[in-house]
């Protein structure tokens, strides 16, 4: 018995945007140095190591400074939650029900290919916006969305989807050992209490 397509969806939508909110909101500065530290140009030194990045950007500017777009990351990792989780599972049942496949291998395959597609599709606008706004000055930018349109205006909208290839393959190859794995180990864990439940 398979689920019909649309049923879920709120819980769905709700645990993704629920997880980002908690984890970027805990985890922020650590993206926040990651980012600096990787774009620090060819020949310059911001920081000496990530302890002095954290350091540095704490006493320059404060607690603001580490938790400098927080916004952009929540708004990204929801859509990336959300297209990982609902894509799958939609793939998933749509194709279980059409009878095209088994629930096995080459599906679970299928759909973390199609979910790392969307997931790509639909975060790949917020990954440049978030960079460039967290790479810039202070006071360069009001808020995300005023960059979103400098962007535009300066770039044009292909510059939303720069660097798009790597970003397919990079949460491609998350949503294969993540979205698989869960799959084996959720048959693993539901034998060894169906057996369980037989001994008793």
């Amino acid at each position: 018995k398979h689920t019909p397509l649309n049923e879920g969806f709120p819980q769905r939508f709700a645990a993704g945007i629920s997880t980002a909110v908690a984890d970027d909101s805990i985890a922020q500065p650590t993206e926040e140095v990651k980012i600096r530290m990787q774009s620090a140009k060819a020949g310059t030194v911001r920081f000496k190591g990530t302890l002095s990045a954290y350091y540095k950007i704490g006493v320059t500017e404060g607690t603001r400074g580490l938790w400098s777009g927080l916004g952009p990351n929540i708004t990204r990792l929801s859509i990336c939650n959300i297209g990982e989780v609902v894509t799958y599972d939609t793939v998933k049942t749509a194709i279980l029900r059409k009878g095209w496949m088994n629930d096995a291998f080459p599906l679970h395959f299928t759909a973390a290919v199609c979910a790392g597609a969307v997931t790509t599709t639909l975060t790949s606008p917020v990954d440049v916006v978030k960079t460039r706004y967290v790479n810039s000055s202070p006071g360069e930018f009001k808020s995300p969305i005023q960059c979103a349109g400098v962007l535009a205006r300066e770039c044009g909208f292909k510059i939303f989807y720069k660097g798009c290839v790597p970003s397919f393959f990079r949460n491609t190859g998350w949503n294969l050992i993540m979205l698989m794995s869960y799959e084996q180990l959720q048959k693993i864990v539901s034998k060894k209490l169906k057996n369980y439940k037989l001994k008793f």
